[in-house]
């Protein structure tokens, strides 16, 4: 991995993990800090608005992160308050670090007045659905004083349907090589990973595994993560008849569920939305047949099947079930490459840095 002079780099965003033994929060952004904490003369600071919900600084894996929740009355508005101050000391403390926002909500407006105040050059990278039209800042924030960066083609043309604007650079998340698995038995024939809410149609996913029932009757599938719909899910895995072969197994830690996945032939995204789809790749990387919907990286993804309808995400189960599907690597999503992709960009925009 190539090197950096930049001495200090600014993140600034929404959430990030709570302790360094967090591993469901934002995983691949913990991913990306670790493989730049290890380039040298670099030095990573992290300013997190929101998660974790105390707001006493600390230390995850040698780099200090400083919560910047609040409580009680007018808790959004005090939460940005204190992030623009511990920026700003920040700042004071290292007038020529490299600010990089995360999702183009809060933390962005934040990093932003930083940037008019400062002249610090100031970098985002669109994290979800912050690319979409119900996102209120796209209004409020002069896209074109920052630099743009989208995690895959059709977030990038998301954003682009809904701003008129494209952005500036396309750079994927990573995944570490050595989470790639070595063979291992399949004891499932599907597994879906995710967050239990309305935009990952795990709904769909149940009717689908309804088709599946019909031709392999004791098929077996996990349903991994928790959220708002798991109740309502559940219940309706039981209505359709799937109580014997659907386990919903709540939230996990993350090398849990790389071990899942090794162990699934299929994995079943039926996601109305993505922005990357992280799972995605891990999936691929462990060994699991993916099929999915056309959202995110699928599309781009080799040895990925998208289906556009019922019919097909169907017959692309069943082949997947049927089938013994090699763990891969996919190289164009190491994390060393993409960590070399944000350095050379850091080095870019230090070159830019107004005095």
């Amino acid at each position: 991995m190539e090197t950096i002079n930049t001495k200090h780099i600014i993140w600034v965003t929404p959430g990030f993990a709570a302790t360094e033994q967090d591993s469901q929060c934002i995983p691949p952004m913990q991913l990306l800090a670790k493989a730049l904490m290890k380039v040298d003369g670099l030095q990573l600071h992290i300013i997190s608005l929101h998660y974790p919900k105390d707001n006493t600084p600390y230390q995850w894996h040698g780099t200090q992160v400083y919560p910047c929740a609040r409580k009680g009355p007018a808790t959004k508005i005090r939460t940005r308050i204190a992030a623009f101050r511990q920026l700003t000391k920040l700042l004071k403390q290292y007038p020529t670090a490299l600010l990089h926002s995360f999702w183009m909500t809060d933390a962005c407006l934040v990093t932003h007045l930083a940037n008019r105040r400062f002249g610090v050059n100031h970098l985002v990278t669109l994290m979800g659905q912050d690319a979409r039209p119900g996102n209120r800042y796209l209004k409020l924030l002069p896209s074109t004083s920052m630099t743009k960066v989208g995690l895959s083609l059709f977030h990038a043309d998301q954003f682009q349907k809904t701003t008129g604007s494209k952005v500036d650079y396309i750079i994927p998340w990573g995944v570490a090589a050595h989470s790639i698995s070595s063979s291992t038995s399949k004891k499932y024939d599907v597994i879906g990973v995710g967050s239990l809410i309305p935009l990952k149609q795990y709904d769909y996913f149940i009717d689908l595994l309804v088709l599946v029932k019909k031709t392999i009757p004791s098929f077996s599938a996990l349903l991994v993560g928790d959220g708002p719909e798991r109740q309502k899910l559940e219940a309706l895995a039981t209505e359709k008849g799937l109580a014997d072969n659907l386990t919903f197994t709540g939230a996990l830690p993350r090398e849990e569920v790389l071990s899942l996945m090794a162990q699934s032939k299929v994995f079943l995204h039926t996601s109305s939305y993505e922005s990357f789809g992280f799972v995605l790749v891990e999936a691929l990387q462990q060994g699991a047949q993916v099929v999915a919907t056309p959202v995110g990286i699928a599309p781009e993804l080799s040895n990925t099947v998208v289906g556009t309808n019922s019919q097909e995400l169907f017959e692309a189960i069943i082949g997947g079930i049927h089938r013994l599907f090699e763990a891969e690597n996919v190289t164009n999503f190491s994390l060393s490459s993409v960590a070399d992709a944000y350095l050379e960009l850091y080095t870019a925009q230090k070159q830019t840095t107004n005095p």
